[in-house]
């Protein structure tokens, strides 16, 4: 409880953003194709909108699943779609921080027998640095704030693969439980991103090494085998048919490797960006600042009084664990490595995000992976130290984290505020497609509206035009008569730069609502 609480407080501003970017577009599109229809659905993550260079079926399956019941929710119960969105997404980082602490858990009895960490606890620990140094990223395609359900999705997927693959080693695990959990998740995440396989890549490092020095060639040929080689297989076939066989593939720039000088500056800033407080001065340059405004003040107070309330419970727990060290620590500390650079890396060669992580302060949705993967590190750390310096070192950090805190949400209320501000038509637009309560002209208006504040965005004409014809469709359907039909916004001839793009030039300021 203490832990999911944790995560409330990280991810509350988050609740006043309307939706924007791909989740927006995604809510107000493809009514056209699948019309509320489940099957349909299924069929569009296989055969529909494929994209060159990229097989993920399960993770369109999942994405489309998850758009579509929170559309149609909505519109059952006449509930703003957002409220499924951002509960959706604090879900999902309850989640990866649990896929965490699992993995810390098998990682750590890995390094040695004689390391017991129980899942609850540990899984708190890890909310609660998550809670300290979430950075929401203003109009960036950060997974807290659109995206969630690949951005987190995908650390969920990997991080419990990791730590089943640290189990499976573990000498008195039978054959069966050790390869089947492990072998259906990995083909399960191949198939649903593309950064899900640097995991499988470490995992087959460290059961190489591991079993090859201890001489268990049954276990390491299945694992490796069923659990790798497959895996490997499916998600090389799979791009291959995409860009041989299929029709009409969309081409996808961020599937496309373009190794540079731009690709490593790339990948520098998005490292750095992951840094706590690397990305103060981008949101306060942008928000004018924090706001130590009552939300603020109220989920930083809280997220303090927690942490000392841990504190607390921590020191009067006196069997407090103590992680024992050996060398197998180093290939823990390499799969975490792998993982985190081999996802990093991968979004950072390629054009389209060579071109949009320009400055620090601008993430991907690989952000996620990296945030809870350094909360692992801190909390095995702390782990690692003779109890008594343990305790004094925890003292000292949440005396440190208490005013990080406070700095760091009335940021990320400033950006959430900061963005809100700009997409409120997108609110009122989904509001209403689930309502149906205002009149045609109001919602011509509200397109009016979008279209204007959307030269903030760059919003490509042709997904502009299917938008309003999805809208149309959808509006229809459950409200019987289109959204907008006798007063519909002109749609630019020539798409617009977004200030996600370098050749927008600097940020303008945000449009007053």
């Amino acid at each position: 409880m203490i832990g999911t609480a944790f995560m409330a407080l990280a991810m509350a501003p988050i609740a006043i953003v309307p939706l924007f970017g791909d989740d927006f577009e995604i809510a107000a599109l493809h009514d056209l194709e699948y019309h509320g229809s489940l099957l349909n659905v299924m069929a569009q993550g296989w055969w529909g909108d494929l994209q060159s260079n990229r097989f993920n079926p399960v993770g369109r399956e999942f994405s489309l699943g998850y758009h579509v019941f929170a559309r149609e929710a909505g519109a059952i119960t006449g509930a703003d779609p957002q409220t499924f969105y951002r509960l959706g997404t604090w879900a999902l980082g309850c989640a990866s921080a649990l896929a965490a602490a699992f993995t810390l858990v098998h990682a750590a009895r890995f390094v040695s027998a004689r390391n017991a960490l129980a899942l609850a606890p540990t899984y708190a620990a890890i909310c609660a640095a998550v809670a300290v140094t979430l950075h929401l990223h203003f109009l960036s395609h950060d997974p807290t704030l659109t995206i969630a359900e690949i951005g987190y999705g995908v650390v969920v997927l990997s991080l419990w693969l990791i730590g089943l693959g640290f189990r499976a080693l573990r000498p008195n695990v039978p054959l069966g439980r050790a390869v089947w959990p492990f072998a259906v998740l990995s083909m399960a995440g191949t198939l649903f991103y593309e950064t899900f396989v640097t995991a499988v890549a470490a995992m087959a490092l460290v059961f190489v090494v591991v079993l090859g020095r201890e001489r268990r060639w049954r276990l390491l040929g299945w694992l490796l085998g069923a659990g790798a080689l497959l895996p490997a297989a499916v998600f090389l076939a799979g791009r291959w048919w995409v860009n041989t066989y299929a029709t009409d593939v969309a081409q996808y720039s961020g599937t496309e490797l373009q190794l540079s000088a731009g690709a490593a500056r790339t990948f520098a800033l998005y490292t750095a960006g992951t840094v706590p407080g690397a990305s103060w001065r981008h949101a306060a340059a942008v928000t004018g600042g924090p706001m130590f405004v009552a939300p603020a003040m109220i989920t930083a107070t809280l997220t303090a009084a927690l942490l000392i309330a841990t504190l607390v419970l921590l020191r009067r727990w006196r069997s407090l664990p103590r992680l024992v060290p050996s060398r197998r620590l180093w290939l823990v500390l390499a799969v975490l490595a792998i993982h985190v650079a081999g996802t990093y890396g991968a979004q950072s060669a390629s054009p389209k995000y060579i071109t949009t992580i320009y400055h620090l302060g601008v993430v991907y949705l690989g952000y996620a992976t990296g945030v809870l993967v350094a909360a692992m590190l801190a909390v095995g750390a702390l782990l690692f130290l003779p109890r008594r310096i343990a305790r004094v070192t925890a003292v000292v950090l949440v005396v440190i984290a208490i005013p990080f805190t406070y700095v760091q949400h009335a940021l990320n209320w400033a950006v959430a505020t900061e963005i809100a501000g700009l997409v409120t038509p997108n609110d009122r637009i989904t509001t209403e497609l689930s309502r149906g309560a205002l009149a045609e002209p109001e919602r011509c208006e509200l397109l009016h509206q979008w279209v204007g504040r959307d030269s903030y965005f760059g919003t490509a004409p042709d997904l502009m035009a299917t938008i309003f014809e999805s809208l149309d469709a959808r509006y229809e359907t459950h409200h019987g008569e289109p959204f907008c039909a006798s007063d519909a916004p002109e749609i630019p001839l020539e798409e617009r730069p977004s200030v996600t793009s370098p050749a927008a030039g600097p940020a303008p300021e945000a449009p007053q609502p």
